[in-house]
């Protein structure tokens, strides 16, 4: 029988979604961030800006080429995150713990990533060192490449990385910065 664990990446463009959106923090989760993924971090927020232009446009025509353009954006974007998660997976990500659960853990960075990240499955030690987590903690992690991994839409994008028992675990390493 195999147990599933379950990574979920979100990426999403909806401002209801919990990012680490304050200055200081920014500042900081850059510094710490693989030049991956403060490439992936900076075309992110080159789509949320442009999304807020486009909201923001009164001229209808305008407001469309917005629109279009940042769509094109964001589908390279989740194109270039798609092959990263299947052939190299994410090594030495940084997010920022949100929030730590019974069951997971929810972690965000600037822009349009977020995780979750469930225990069940999880190495013993690693789940320890995710429940010593607390709010605003700097999290690295590394993900095994996954070529079932996918993005699917253009907003609250969840990229599913399944892995079974067989497979190993999805979370290759996690440590607090």
């Amino acid at each position: 029988m195999y147990r599933a664990v379950c990574c979920v990446l979100l990426v999403a463009t909806a401002p209801c979604v919990a990012r680490a959106d304050d200055a200081a923090t920014v500042a900081r989760l850059k510094k710490l961030m693989p030049k991956d993924q403060l490439a992936m971090t900076e075309r992110a927020e080159e789509v949320l800006e442009t999304d807020r232009r486009a909201a923001a446009e009164t001229n209808g025509l305008r407001r469309k080429d917005l629109q279009e353009k940042s769509a094109r954006a964001y589908k390279e974007l989740a194109a270039d995150l798609t092959a990263k998660l299947q052939t190299e997976g994410l090594v030495g990500w940084v997010l920022e713990c949100k929030q730590v659960h019974e069951t997971g853990l929810a972690l965000s960075a600037p822009g349009l990533f977020g995780m979750g990240m469930a225990f069940d499955g999880m190495a013993a030690a690693m789940r320890e060192t995710c429940r010593g987590l607390e709010p605003g903690d700097a999290v690295a992690f590394t993900l095994r490449p996954n070529p079932r991994a996918r993005v699917a839409s253009r907003y609250a994008t969840t990229v599913l990385l399944p892995f079974g028992r067989a497979d190993g675990r999805a979370v290759q390493s996690l440590e607090k910065k």
